[in-house]
This record gives C-alpha cells, sequence and structure tokens, in this order.
C-alpha cells in the first residue's frame, strides 16, 4: 500500500518521502512473496466493480517498468453451492455483469482433475484473472515513484506522529524530527500502534499469523498455469493456491487462518498444528502432489472485523490519511485492491475529492 502511494503521488508530482522501517523486500509483512491471487470475484459489489480498473494500472505499471507483473491464469473457487461467500460473489459478479462459469461437480472433475472435491461442491470460474508477483510488483511502484523524484529511506523506524493545525512532524527511532504538510500511514500490522494515540477509541484491528507451504507434484502436467488455475477453497478446509510459479515443480497452497492472533513484533515460528492441517487437507484434495511441504513461510493479515478498509482522515487537523487492510493476498484479492486504494490515497482530503475515494 505504501508503494502504490508513494508511486502515485509522485506521478502527480507531490514530491513524496517514503520512509521504510526494514528494507524494501523484506518478508515481515503482508506484501512479500511471488505469488497473490488477484480477482474479479467478491462479495462486495461496490469492490468487485472497481476490479477492472486494477488490471490496467498493473498493465500501465508494467509499461513503465518493463516487468512482467501480472499473469492471467484463470481462478476457480469451489464450495457448496448456498456457501454465503460464492452466494453473494456470482451476486457481485451479476450486478456488476462481469462474465464467470457456474460450473456442477462432475465439470469440475472433468475439467480440473486436480482436485479431489465433495460431489456436492460446486464452481465458479473466471478466465480473464490470475496471480501478481507481489515482490516485483513493490519494486516496480518504487523504482518508477524515485524516477519521478520521489525519495526513499529504508532502515527508518518511525517513533511518533504529532500532528499540529499546520502539519505533522514524524519523530523517528533515532529522534530525527521530519516535517510535513501531509502524512499517509501505511503501516499494515503496525497501524495500531502509530494510530492509537491520535484516535478517541482504537481501532478494531486484529492482526494474524498466515503460513503458506509449498508442496512438490508428482504430475506436473496438472498444475502447469496455461492448465490450473488460482484456487480457494470457500468452506472447510477454506485454503487456498496456486499452480506451480514460483518455484519449478512446487505449488504454493495455505489454510485460510483467522485464529492466530499476533504482534507484528514478534518472531515468526512455524505453526506445527496449521502445517499437519494443511497437509491432512493435501492428501484429502489434491491429486499428485506429495503432501509434506519443502517450504512453509510466513505473513500477516491486518483486518477489521468485517473485513473491509479503513481509508479516512484524521478529523481533527484533516491532515493525516490513515489505512489498515486484509492481504493478497492473499486472503481474498488484496493486491488489485490495495493498489486501487493506493491510488486514491494521495487525494483524499484535498478539497472536492472527499467523496470520491475510488472511481
Amino acid at each position: 500500500m505504501g508503494s502504490a502511494a508513494a508511486y502515485h503521488a509522485a506521478r502527480a508530482g507531490l514530491n513524496p518521502l517514503l520512509l521504510e522501517q526494514f528494507e524494501v523486500g523484506h518478508k515481515l509483512g503482508s506484501s512479500h512473496g511471488g505469488s497473490r491471487i488477484t480477482r474479479y470475484a467478491n462479495p462486495d459489489v461496490e469492490e468487485c466493480r472497481v476490479i477492472p480498473q486494477t488490471f490496467e494500472m498493473w498493465r500501465q505499471l508494467e509499461k513503465e517498468s518493463g516487468e512482467q507483473l501480472l499473469e492471467i491464469t484463470g481462478s476457480l473457487i469451489v464450495g457448496p453451492d448456498d456457501e454465503d461467500f460464492l452466494v453473494s460473489t456470482r451476486a457481485a459478479l451479476d450486478a456488476n455483469g462481469f462474465a464467470y462459469r457456474h460450473l456442477q461437480g462432475q465439470d469440475i472433475a472433468a475439467e480440473f482433475p486436480q482436485f479431489a472435491l465433495p460431489d456436492n461442491w460446486v464452481g465458479l470460474y473466471q478466465a480473464d484473472v490470475g496471480k501478481l508477483d507481489a515482490d516485483r510488483c513493490v519494486r516496480a511502484m518504487i523504482d518508477q515513484a524515485l524516477a519521478r523524484g520521489a525519495h526513499l529511506r529504508e532502515n527508518c523506524p518511525v517513533e511518533q506522529i504529532i500532528p499540529a493545525q499546520a502539519g505533522v512532524t514524524v519523530v523517528l527511532a533515532d529522534g530525527e524530527r521530519l516535517a510535513a504538510r501531509r502524512l499517509i500511514v501505511t503501516a499494515g500490522p503496525w497501524a495500531g500502534q502509530f494510530l492509537e494515540p491520535l484516535l478517541e477509541k482504537p481501532l478494531d484491528l486484529r492482526v494474524t499469523r498466515q503460513q503458506v507451504a509449498y508442496f512438490p507434484i508428482e504430475q506436473p502436467e496438472l498444475y502447469d498455469p496455461q492448465i490450473c488455475p488460482v484456487y480457494i477453497f470457500a468452506a472447510e478446509p477454506n485454503l487456498y493456491g496456486f499452480p506451480v510459479l514460483e518455484y519449478p515443480g512446487h505449488i504454493k497452497i495455505a489454510l485460510e487462518n483467522e485464529s492466530a492472533i499476533t504482534d507484528p513484533n514478534h518472531p515468526r515460528e512455524i505453526m506445527d498444528d496449521n502445517a499437519e492441517a494443511l497437509c491432512a487437507a493435501v492428501a484429502k484434495h489434491f491429486n499428485g502432489v506429495v503432501p509434506e511441504p519443502v517450504r512453509i513461510d510466513s505473513c500477516l493479515y491486518t483486518e477489521t472485523p468485517g473485513r473491509q478498509f479503513i481509508v479516512d482522515l484524521w478529523t481533527v487537523t484533516q491532515i493525516i490519511r490513515t489505512l489498515a487492510s486484509p492481504p493478497v493476498l492473499a486472503g481474498v484479492a488484496s493486491s488489485s485492491r490495495l493498489r486501487s486504494a493506493g491510488r486514491c490515497l494521495p487525494w483524499w482530503g484535498k478539497p472536492g475529492n472527499t467523496n470520491k475515494i475510488i472511481s
């Protein structure tokens, strides 16, 4: 989100300074790795509506950077026909006129033999969506921002935010003070610690640890990205995954984990229970995959109770733009949604723009 805000601010000639507490490309937050699902399918009608714009923006960034960022693989969401997410998502796609195919169980078995699913499950398939390379996306946006006059300071943690009527002071961990007219806070898992002193009531944010694993495949023809889509199980075991993308001969799969509440400053240790449950799910529902991972990585989600964005002004001086959001990832469609919100942040709060967040 911060890289997207910096990129669009620089394109607008606003000369932004980007402060990163670690190094660009670090793996301690939500926006790292080589694959994030991006799709139109979303249960919210309005969020679903803006997704095509983000695909256009990614293609524009590809032209500017010379990097391949978006790969079209198709997407398949499966679960019982009456599952709430599937029902709401179909309604949102219909409301926006977006094409999809509603597959019955026998259709899924015939077209996607990778999966062994319950007989009563159905599928929602879209052909024109796929995955983003998160690492490349972040790097490309920062590189393009720098090329347009932005400045970047890495390993530069912020200690405090001090607002005033005429601007804002940012106090760095080494005691240095920076003054600015406006500040955009895109701190992800650390958003709460920065925003709590500025708000009458703390934001209801939940930071959870997510764990992804890479499994060897025995039948590579089933998991080629030309054949296998990105996929989401909308019911138990509530997993999502990818064809072979980042590591040859391996696929990336993860369980959606809403219970592992964590502190973003704590060490990222492997959750054995999560890994065991994922291995069991892979053994049960995937064909041609060895259900023993060779690599396990982690990332963090930062979510509101309703899993919706918070994009708002600090109400006293209207100089601080704040955001806390769900990831990409994964979770569900985070990469596209973050890029769209990132575009609007530099403009939000300017006269005449407060009611036009995403057009």
